[in-house]
């Protein structure tokens, strides 16, 4: 049993050193919009990744916006929903502001055996991103038919593709602001600490085998060497998430909120509300 991968000249090796052991859509994901930096980042990687973070500063100025009749209707629902988001693109803009000590943390972790329980985590990765186009495709078959005033700043819309192309967007982007880059957060982080943990049980499971005339001090040495890496790379990811994981917990806990007083205060049949319930990751909690 390793808990260390051996770093070798062959291609396959070459291109987990170059992503860092992550998934290629994880690593593309965090690579194009500024989360992690390389090497060998081109003109078109950096402008991408300001115009995405633009983006979702804008897109959670512009839910604010569209609000302001929910704010006025119903201020303590609103607020509370609308805070939610805005802490889940906060969780995303703390982690960019780390994104130089989150490269040297993958710079470090890559050395981590990947376990098999990772394929879990790369499987939720995948559904969260057809979740972008599945959502979609709800609200607009749902909402196709009703006004599209509040999506259009008051505007009244009366061409039926204009219309679709609108309420797409909108939730498109809504989602991408939250919960997708909060969740892909989430999911490296857990990803890190799933890998630690596994290096530690594998440590823990060589010490058990090993038998006592052989565990002389070369073996300690080595298996406190490992324990070292090991402990470091936990500060280091203690030292990266805390804040974001913390804004995740109260976003979260906002969203929990907003869905438990939108069921106890209003008897509407809500398709909006009804969703968030069935897929907010505070249903998580």
């Amino acid at each position: 049993m390793r808990i260390f991968q051996r770093k070798s000249c062959k291609r396959v090796d070459c291109a987990k050193h170059e992503n860092f052991s992550l998934p290629r859509y994880l690593f593309n994901f965090l690579f194009w919009t500024g989360c992690i930096e390389r090497s060998d980042q081109k003109m078109r990687h950096r402008i991408s990744a300001k115009v995405f973070n633009v983006l979702i500063f804008l897109v959670c100025v512009h839910r604010w916006a569209s609000s302001t009749e929910g704010l006025a209707a119903n201020l303590d629902l609103s607020a509370t929903y609308l805070s939610s988001m805005t802490l889940g693109v906060v969780v995303w803009y703390a982690t960019i502001f780390r994104r130089k000590d989150l490269t040297a943390l993958l710079d470090k972790a890559r050395v981590l055996q990947v376990p098999s329980k990772e394929k879990v985590i790369n499987a939720l990765l995948l559904i969260n991103y057809i979740m972008l186009f599945l959502i979609s495709i709800m609200f607009v078959s749902v909402l196709k038919d009703a006004s599209a005033k509040k999506f259009a700043y008051g505007h009244d819309i009366k061409n039926i593709w204009e219309k679709i192309l609108i309420i797409s967007m909108d939730c498109s982007l809504t989602y991408i602001a939250y919960p997708l880059v909060s969740n892909i957060v989430a999911f490296l982080y857990c990803m890190l600490c799933l890998r630690c943990s596994s290096g530690i049980n594998i440590l823990t499971e060589k010490i058990k085998q090993c038998r006592p005339e052989d565990f002389g001090l070369s073996k300690q040495f080595s298996i406190l060497k490992s324990k070292a890496v090991i402990y470091d790379i936990l500060l280091n990811i203690q030292d990266v998430f805390s804040f974001p994981i913390f804004l995740m917990i109260l976003s979260n806990v906002f969203m929990c909120n907003s869905i438990i007083k939108w069921h106890l205060y209003t008897q509407s049949e809500s398709f909006f509300w009804n969703f968030q319930a069935v897929f907010s990751p505070s249903m998580l909690l």
